[in-house]
Formats: C-alpha cells, structure tokens, sequence
C-alpha cells in the first residue's frame, strides 16, 4: 500500500461541495478495528481481504503456523478462526463458510468447519482472484484470464488473454458487468511521483479487450442501460474526471464525464462502489468520499471520511459499502436518506432534487409557507376566474400533486395561475406539495384565500361519532386517541394458558415426566407468606399513557391496514400511504416528520408495525404531541405496544434455555433454588414475592420454561427501574410482555 500510495498533503476545504463528515448526507460507522480480535496482530491486516460486505478475512502467520479469521461486519462478536496449511492466499466465499485457498499452483475450495477439501485444480501463475459470483471464481494469472464455476466439476475456463498494457503493474481488482457480458482489469505502477492506472475493459460477445488509462472501474445497471465507469488522471496530477459510458441498453454509446475535486494533489481513486439506488461512492487513497449521482453525473457531497488507506472494500448492495483501512478499522459508509432531503434543499440544484426525488422517494422539508396571504394577491379583478379555477385544479389533482406527478413546467403554470411566486431552490414535487399545504391550511382555517372559489373550514379535533361508523377511516385520522382509549382491564390468571399469546403455543417443558407435587405446594410462593395486599404500593397504569397503542386501536389500525394490504405480513406501499395519511389534514412538514419516525428501514413502504407507528404518530400530532428529533426517540413503550402480540418463544434465547435445561428436573425449576437466584439480583424480598406471583401462573410452586421467563423479565425490568403489577396482568401488559421488541433476556444479574 505504502509503494503506491504517497504521502499526505495539504488540504483545500474551499472547492465545491466539500462538506465536514458531520454534514454530508452519509451514515458513517466505526464498527470495530481488526486488531481487536484474538490473534490478529498490526502486521496481519495487509493481508485483509474482502469479497463481501458480510465477510472480513484475515490470514495470521505466527511462528510457522498459518490461521484464517473470519469476521461477519454485521456480528462483529461473531469471530471464526481456523488453522491452514502455509498458502499465498486466503479468500472466504461471499455468503457461506467455505475457503479459498491458493498455494503455489494450487487452488482449493476447502469447508474449514468440516476440515474438508470441497474442490481443486491445478493452475500456475495466479497473480489475483475474487468471486465474481456465488459459484464462480475470476482468475488472473501472469498472461491470462480465467473463470472457473467451482461447483461444477470443470476445471478453470481461459477468458481472454491479458493486454500487455498490464505488464509491471499490481493488479488490485476485478469486475464484472451484472449480465456478466463485461468485465474489467485495474492494474496500478508507480512511475516517479505519479500513480498510474491502467484497466483493460473487454467484451465477452464481442470477444474483444480495450487498454485504457484510468483507475477503480466498476459497473452498474440504471434505467435499462449497462454502465462502465472509471476515473482519470491527467498527466500532470491536475485534473481528475469520472467517465460514464453506457456499453449496452437504451441509450448505448452515451457517455457522461464529471470533473472529480481532489481537495489533496496527488490524491487517486482507489475504489469504487455504486448501489441499485444509483448512487456513486468513490473513495480516494487519502481517505476522501465523493458521492455523486450516476443518472445526471452530478455531485452530490464530498467529505473526508478518514486519515488512512481503505485498501479493500466490498458495495453495500443497496448503496454504500463496507471497508478496512491500513490501520484495520472497519468502517461502514451509507447514504443517509432523513437527512438527504434537508441538504438537497440546502444544495440549490433542483435538476438534481427531482430526480433524487422520484428515484429513492426523498421526503424534502416544506418551505417556509406564510401563516396568512395578503388579501391583494387575490382581489385583482382580472384575476378572479384563473385564481378560482386554478384553486379547483388543486383540489381536484391533490394526489398527483402529493405524489408529484405534475412537471415542471406544469407545476410553474400552475403556480402562475394562482399568482404565487414559484419557490426557488424547490423541485417540482416539493412545489406540488406546498400548494397542497396551503389548500389544507385553509382547510383548517389557519389561512384564508378569500375569492378562490373555495370554503373555509375549521377542522375540530373531537370525534364525531355518527360519522365515525359509517366512514371510520376517515374520522379515525382525526380521532382523539383520549377517547379512543379504554380503562385497562386487569385479571389474575389462574393458568398461564389463558394469557392469548400463550393459548396457542405448544409446551415447552421437557419430554420427561414431571416429579409428583405435594399437595402442600399449592400456592407455595417460597419468597413470601402470601402474595402484598399494600394498596399503597404502587401499580403499573398504563391506560393513560397516550403513546401506548391501545388493543381497541390496534383493532382500528389493523382493519385499516387489512384494506390497503390483504397479507397481514405484506407491506403498504408509499404512495398509498400518503393517500390515507393526507386524510388527517395535517400540515406536509408533520407528515414529512411522522414518515421519517416510521419508514425506520428506509425501504419507502411500511409493514404492520411501521403503520400502526405512523398511524398513532398522526393522531397525536393532531393532539399537538411534539414529535421526536428521531426515530431512537421515540418512547418505548410506544414502540412494545405497536409491535403486537408475539409467541413469547421469541424472546428465548440459547442462554436463557441452556441455563433452565441445566437446572430443571422433569422440566421444572424448584421454589427453593428460584429463591436463591433471585435473591442474587438483590431486590427486595417484597418485590420478588410479588414476581414470583406474577410468573407462578398455575399456582403450583415450580415454574415451567415459560413461567421462568416471565420471572426473569419482571426482575430485568426492577433492575432498570420499571414498575411490577401488584398481581394482577391486564391485556395490554402481556402484549407488553410478550413483545419481540424486548429482544432477548439475560440472566445479567446471576
């Protein structure tokens, strides 16, 4: 790395769209550094290699022993380590265990969990290889290029031959088109104080290879066209320029340049990424980002993202891309989506707002809308008719305005029947929807737009019952969730089984017969004489937590949703969604707001629980309830009571199950060694008798798998600080119980 790449100079901050890290409009993570990991040493990190964004691969050799290490970015802890014999090369296949392991003329597909050799060949030469695919290995050797379909049962297949432009130069990467009729060589030499690249480009239909002088080339797929992409670099170190070149589709033969800002002389592309969003990630030997769009070759921000090297580097396949640096920090680099749409505004070029608009469904912040309109832009005589029909339209095409279905030139007619000034720095679906604004501001009478043709109507926030049964999804979008709610309705349990989320599930207890139960347990509570009766002590209420879905809403939002999407376990698309969100007449910036706190995969569409999130958000913003800066925000209970019942076998985790299998007989834990582990926690006494009721559903003294479980997350919750129910569950806290959300229990306090 050190022989190629130069050292730093000084920084220019001032070109265009430089921005702080804080500032881009990217997600960035530090995930961990390799060198933390048991056994990989500083000197063991050039040798690093990545052919996925789920796989890091690290080979260690200390004192003649060879060891692989495999580490999963997404499960850092999740560290596999395996001996090998002494090998060149080590590469782990994309998305399984298995390795590839290259020693001298040898090329092995090995299973290390297994300790079995799967696949070789012989093949001399083999100066770089990767996986181009799941089955398929791209070789290089000294003259030639090679594929080889591992599994099945041939040897390697000759490709084409190297050009003689690649000679002297250390090959850093190969790529192939998605249709794999393309692919390409990047070599790099250094000549004097110069990186050169050279990358040789070859066509597998024409059966024809192309040198060209460039460097990190990839391929991408947009709007029915195959793109090849590559950077060059002036003779000089001068200039750098990204080239876009359509090799096959609807518009072959297209080309697109960008000039590429180098805040540093000398710096040089290393890599580059490009998701199936569209979005170009191109990363420089001194660290910086520049993310560009491909579509309109624009950029969009550029940022430096760190000091050191990222030497190897796998795509994100949504966008982004996964990387480790000279030092072995690992870091994760994504678009960020929320905070896109606040910088395009910011940016100014609204080109590339309506497209970025329209392809990744961007939510851009309304502009600043006065709260009255001056009577004179409206009174003009001649004005009259247009204004009034001009009004109608809107009404009238309120969904595709919303949806930005209007053109630009559309949306500024528009805009100059009604007399408004067309708002600068807004693309057209941002423009659309701020008449929509000012259409539901006058709606609710937080305007007036006198001589437009339209009523003023106040909307009131209170239910209207009558209208509430015959059109519900109407009225429910301005329902009050106060009068909606219900007071909670507690019981004791006699049976753990009358708990709903439990009256389905199979037993869990283990196949052995249980030990017979003396008579003289029957309500034996081995923490307490009898059960509290202090009516002081405090009950957990959650019926006036106005965050909490109640079940009578979730009853409401599952019909609704049950109208927009048939599979409970599909998902509402976006467009839909704005449709019946549009209903509650809340202003564009809130519903801007409550898509932002519920699309939280940033996927565009929602499934059953980012709904009811959403559908709650719009009820109380109409109450006037603040909404969060963010989705993390966001209280928990809010976010337990969405998610829904769910079998609590989601909540048990392998230690949570390895700790009762150890300590049961016949498929019970006994009262006398619950109490002494659950005296370990350190809680009151008072507190534990009151748990023990809770999880001893059946009254029998002993607890099963499941009456543990409930143990184990009552005493969790005392820990951290939560209330107990006295000794009685209502519907709406076995929801709470059994919720997924809680993830998994731990016994942290044994």
């Amino acid at each position: 790395i050190n022989a190629e790449y130069g050292g730093l100079m000084s920084e220019d901050t001032s070109i265009p769209f430089f921005k702080p890290l804080n500032e881009a409009p990217i997600n960035f993570f530090e995930l961990f550094n390799v060198t933390d990991k048991e056994g990989i040493q500083p000197e063991n990190v050039a040798s690093t290699t990545m052919q996925s964004a789920s796989s890091i691969c690290v080979k260690i050799v200390d004192n003649n022993t060879n060891s692989v290490v495999i580490i999963d970015p997404n499960k850092p802890d999740d560290v596999f380590t395996t001996k090998v014999a002494a090998v060149d090369s080590t590469i782990v296949h994309p998305t399984e265990r298995l390795l590839a392991l290259r020693a001298n003329k040898w090329l092995q597909l090995v299973n290390p969990v297994e300790r079995k050799v799967e696949k070789s060949v012989e093949l001399a030469n083999v100066v770089f290889w990767r996986w181009i695919s799941t089955s398929t290995l791209g070789i290089i050797t000294k003259d030639d290029v090679y594929h080889w379909d591992v599994f099945s049962g041939h040897n390697p297949v000759k490709v084409c031959d190297r050009v003689s432009q690649l000679s002297g130069t250390h090959i850093r990467d190969y790529k192939t088109s998605a249709n794999y009729k393309w692919t390409s060589i990047i070599g790099v030499a250094r000549k004097g104080d110069r990186i050169e690249g050279k990358i040789q480009l070859y066509s597998f239909e024409r059966n024809i290879s192309q040198p060209i002088e460039g460097h990190a080339p990839n391929f991408a797929d947009l709007n029915g066209s195959t793109w090849f992409c590559y950077a060059s670099v002036s003779a000089d170190n001068s200039t750098a320029t990204l080239n876009i070149i359509a090799v096959d589709g609807n518009e072959k033969h297209k080309k697109r340049t960008c000039e590429l800002l180098m805040p540093i002389e000398n710096d040089v592309p290393v890599s580059t990424h490009i998701g199936q969003n569209g979005i170009i990630f191109i990363i420089t030997q001194f660290g910086y980002l520049h993310v560009i769009d491909l579509e309109l070759t624009k950029y969009i921000a550029l940022t430096s993202i760190t000091e050191d090297t990222i030497f190897v580097s796998a795509p994100i396949h949504e966008g982004g891309f996964v990387g480790v640096t000279a030092t072995g920090q690992v870091l994760k680099v994504e678009l960020n989506y929320s905070k896109l749409g606040h910088y395009l505004v910011q940016l100014n070029d609204a080109e590339l707002t309506d497209i970025l608009q329209r392809r990744l469904h961007i939510t851009l912040p309304a502009p600043e809308v006065p709260t009255n309109i001056a009577l004179d832009d409206f009174q003009q005589p001649d004005k009259h008719t247009s204004i009034s029909g001009a009004w109608s339209e809107v009404v009238n095409m309120r969904t595709a305005l919303l949806d930005g279905d209007y053109s630009k030139s559309g949306v500024r007619k528009l805009y100059e029947k009604l007399n408004l000034h067309f708002p600068a720095g807004y693309s057209s679906k941002t423009a659309s929807q701020v008449l929509v604004y000012l259409l539901d501001a006058h709606n609710q009478g937080t305007i007036i737009i006198k001589d437009a043709g339209l009523p003023t109507q106040v909307t009131s926030t209170k239910p209207n019952t009558s209208s509430h049964n015959n059109n519900q999804e109407e009225d429910l979008l301005k329902y009050d969730v106060s009068e909606i709610s219900s007071p909670s309705i507690s019981r004791t349990p006699t049976s753990l089984s009358q708990i709903p989320s439990f009256s389905q599930t199979p037993s869990l207890s283990q196949p052995n017969p249980a030990p017979p139960r003396p008579d003289n347990l029957a309500g034996y509570n081995p923490l307490m004489t009898n059960p509290p009766s202090n009516p002081s002590a405090p009950k957990i209420d959650i019926s006036n937590d106005p965050w909490r879905i109640t079940e009578e809403l979730r009853q409401l939002y599952d019909g609704f949703f049950a109208k927009a999407q048939k599979d409970p376990h599909g998902y509402i698309e976006g467009t839909t969604a704005r449709d019946m969100f549009s209903r509650s007449h809340l202003s564009i910036p809130i519903l801007a707001k409550i898509w932002e706190l519920s699309d939280q995969d940033r996927d565009g569409k929602l499934n059953k629980q980012e709904f009811f999130i959403a559908m709650h958000l719009i009820n109380l913003a109409r109450k006037n309830v603040e909404m969060p800066a963010n989705a993390s925000l966001l209280p928990q209970s809010f976010i337990e009571s969405a998610s829904g019942p769910t079998n609590v076998r989601t909540v048990i985790n392998a230690e949570i199950k390895k700790f009762f299998d150890t300590n049961q007989s016949g498929g019970f834990l006994t009262g006398a060694f619950c109490k002494d582990l659950f005296l370990k926690s350190k809680l009151p006494a008072l507190e534990l008798g009151q748990i023990w009721g809770l999880s001893d559903a059946d009254k029998d003294g002993l607890l099963n798998l499941e009456e543990f479980i409930v143990a184990v997350y009552f005493i969790q919750s005392r820990l951290k600080g939560k209330n107990v129910p006295q000794s009685n569950l209502s519907p709406e806290y076995t929801t709470l119980l059994t919720s997924p959300c809680f993830g998994p229990l731990d016994l942290i306090w044994k």
